[in-house]
């Protein structure tokens, strides 16, 4: 049950899914106080999973949760002036889409991992 729930949280992670989250018509520095606030919130209801799960899979997913609140404030950071908060949404998921897929890399590892359990 932990990789489902680690499975769960990591999608919801995932920038295609945090966009969709919360009122169209919150300023940009709104939406990232509340999307950082809820993925640290999910965290930390989840902490409780690293018991279960191998050191370099727990590791990997705070990376990962640590990588998107990081883009969210360079994303920010990177654009000049003030934007709406559609176009802040779609420069987040470009600028996520020119990186490697580290959420959907971290979910596989935990695949592979619960496959080696069971």
């Amino acid at each position: 049950h932990s990789y489902e729930r680690m499975t769960l949280f990591l999608d919801r992670m995932k920038p295609s899914n945090l966009i969709h989250r919360f009122d169209r018509e919150l300023a940009v520095h709104e939406f990232i106080f509340l999307t950082e606030k809820t993925i640290n919130e999910e965290f930390e209801y989840n902490s409780s999973q690293q018991l279960y799960i191998t050191k370099n899979s727990w590791k990997n997913i705070v990376d990962s949760k640590n990588a998107i609140i990081e883009l969210l404030h360079k994303t920010y950071d990177g654009l000049k002036g003030e934007v709406q908060l559609d176009e802040f949404k779609t420069i987040f998921i470009m600028n996520y889409m020119e990186g490697n897929d580290y959420i959907v890399e971290t979910i596989e590892d935990l695949r592979k991992e619960i496959l080696i359990i069971t």
